[in-house]
């Protein structure tokens, strides 16, 4: 467990929506659990994780793998990562 937050948080965090498609790996109501998932996909070797902040009427943190222009290039990308990873996902667009 490491809660710490991300050295590069400028650089993955995002805030404000962006009309892209999320791939969701995790959603969490604590920071710290969101911050100690990423860091541990991180440790993994997996980059593009990426965590989408609380807005819009949600207060969940999502971290994330990627984002698209469109819901089936999500869908799909997502499939591909989801079976190497052996990871359960969805799709958030944001």
């Amino acid at each position: 467990f490491n809660p710490n937050p991300p050295p590069n948080l400028n650089q993955v965090l995002v805030t404000d929506a962006q009309s892209r498609y999320f791939v969701v790996l995790g959603s969490f109501d604590n920071r710290d659990n969101a911050f100690s998932f990423y860091n541990n996909l991180t440790q993994r070797g997996i980059s593009g994780a990426r965590i989408v902040a609380p807005g819009n009427n949600n207060s969940r943190y999502r971290v994330t793998y990627n984002d698209f222009t469109s819901r089936e290039e999500a869908r799909t990308q997502g499939k591909i990562f989801g079976k190497r990873h052996n990871l359960d996902l969805w799709v958030l667009k944001y």
